[in-house]
């Protein structure tokens, strides 16, 4: 499965912040003067982002949406590379010399980046509601149509082989927790009531 990446700016410095640490690549990775001081920034920040674009180290914003950029893979692959290489030694200006007019597959051997994965609610869920079907018995007939409400505004309609129960309902409400907590993290689904 592909999956596509899309990030804000500081979702992007998260995002590369993250994938620096999981290998350790950190605090000496060399002196940049997105900090102000020519002392090393390690994780990097928005304003390091918009100084890396600014010197052509990273491309400009994929997308932009009214004031939001986006950024994708290849942007995230971008920084951390700056970053790994700066961790090697390797001043600002032979980063730039290095990474000039690199491909994505190149950036891709530099940066170590994993390939993203997909949301980790979907392996779960599918897992989840596969265990509930195949608790179900296989009648042949017409599907019965059933719905389990799992949140204020989400109703899942479901095409049964039989009627649901409230086993059922339970099952698929907590196969879909993870899914209700995405939405809610996005803005998509209002604030949960405490």
């Amino acid at each position: 499965m592909t999956v596509t990446e899309r990030f804000r700016i500081d979702e992007l410095a998260d995002r590369a912040a993250a994938a620096l640490a999981d290998s350790g690549t950190g605090t000496d990775a060399g002196a940049d003067v997105s900090s102000g001081s020519g002392r090393v920034t390690p994780v990097p920040d928005r304003r390091m982002l918009r100084y890396y674009t600014t010197l052509g180290l990273l491309d400009r914003p994929s997308e932009v949406q009214g004031r939001v950029a986006y950024y994708g893979r290849r942007h995230l692959l971008q920084v951390v590379a700056v970053k790994r290489l700066q961790a090697e030694g390797l001043a600002l200006a032979e980063v730039q010399q290095r990474l000039a007019g690199a491909t994505t597959a190149e950036l891709e051997r530099i940066a170590r980046v994993p390939e993203p994965r997909a949301p980790f609610w979907k392996a779960a869920a599918v897992a989840s509601v596969a265990s509930v079907a195949a608790d179900a018995p296989d009648p042949p007939g017409e599907p019965v149509v059933g719905a389990v409400r799992l949140a204020p505004g989400v109703t899942l309609v479901v095409d049964a082989t039989r009627p649901l129960t409230d086993e059922d309902a339970r099952r698929l409400q907590a196969a879909a927790a993870p899914v209700l907590h995405d939405l809610h993290a996005r803005g998509l689904l209002p604030p949960k009531e405490t």
